[in-house]
């Protein structure tokens, strides 16, 4: 199935420093998801499985979670990737690189981290639970709750950097009995911090995206990617309310100004896919992620050296609309 990302645009450069004494460099992402609900919009009921077509052997709903986390310090990586079938449940994982990740919240990662850092280390973690429609294995209790969470920060002379990606993708054929116009519904909360007390830039991002796809045409009917501005749309789809929280942006702390503690929004989020037409096959994907970059270098790296890192951005594949610092 093809996921549809979007770039997520965040420049990193490194100033050299000439006798620095102290250094330090940090940032942080943290988006959660939750409640997500799915209703049939003509009757303002939460959709069930059994609006779906029954294949024999085959079911008519087919959902694919996968998560990937990748913190970094330095060169060394520590890894993780998941996957489930079924809307079953990814559990709350943490990945760091660092002795024990001390004071890097490792064990509550959703918490905004504490400024200026104490300790070089990188961290990632994301979970999973509930499932947006009824009639599942996992009850949807509400609704499904999809978090990530990205940190990385030096005390110190080196790089770290850290992502963490949460997909929810479901494949699904609706029942030929109704032409249904689903009404999507989530509360999200998103946190962004780039703090810096160096001449050395720090980046943190979020992006979210969803889409739907007619498989028999392979066209996008509904993309939205929400933008805090009442838009968001490239394909189809009405918009409710986006509480004037933008699910695609990034922050960038420069020297001498540190952005701190960080940028927040949160509220309740809905809209409207088009109709969506019995029989029919369409692939629906959520794309959810956070990043978080810092650079922290004696030298002034070479030209060559800041277009790899600008590569290794645009490769997430990840969409974010930059925000310009405030004045510390």
């Amino acid at each position: 199935m093809k996921m549809q990302m979007k770039v997520l645009a965040a420049a990193i450069s490194a100033i050299g420093m000439l006798g620095s004494v102290h250094a330090s460099t940090q940032g942080q992402a943290i988006l959660n998801v939750t409640n997500v609900l799915f209703y049939d919009n003509a009757t303002n009921t939460v959709l069930d499985s059994s609006d779906f077509v029954q294949l024999p052997n085959l079911g008519g709903l087919f959902i694919t979670d996968s998560t990937n986390l990748n913190p970094s310090v330095n060169g060394v990586f520590n890894p993780y990737a998941n996957s489930v079938n079924g809307g079953n449940p990814l559990p709350l994982t943490v990945r760091c690189v660092a002795a024990g990740c001390p004071g890097m919240n490792s064990g509550a990662p959703f918490i905004a981290a504490v400024s200026p850092p104490t300790n070089d280390g990188a961290m990632a973690a994301s979970s999973l639970d509930g499932n947006p429609i009824t009639g599942l294995a996992q009850p949807s209790a509400g609704g499904a709750d999809a978090r990530a969470s990205s940190l990385a920060q030096l005390t110190g002379n080196g790089t770290a950097n850290t992502t963490a990606s949460l997909t929810l993708a479901s494949v699904f054929t609706f029942t030929p009995l109704n032409d249904t116009t689903v009404r999507f519904e989530f509360d999200a909360f998103k946190y962004m911090l780039a703090y810096t007390d160096s001449p050395i830039n720090a980046t943190s991002g979020v992006a979210w995206n969803m889409s739907i796809q007619d498989t028999s045409t392979n066209t996008e009917v509904f993309d939205w990617s929400p933008d805090g501005l009442g838009g968001g749309f490239t394909a189809g789809g009405t918009l409710i309310t986006d509480a004037g929280c933008s699910m695609n942006d990034s922050v960038t702390a420069f020297f001498p100004a540190s952005v701190s503690p960080g940028e927040t929004c949160s509220g309740s989020l809905k809209a409207l896919s088009p109709l969506l037409v019995a029989g029919k096959t369409y692939n629906l994907s959520i794309n959810h992620q956070t990043q978080a970059v810092v650079n922290n270098l004696n030298l002034v790296p070479e030209p060559s050296s800041l277009l790899l890192a600008g590569l290794a951005l645009a490769g997430l594949g990840v969409a974010a609309r930059r925000k310009a610092p405030s004045a510390g």
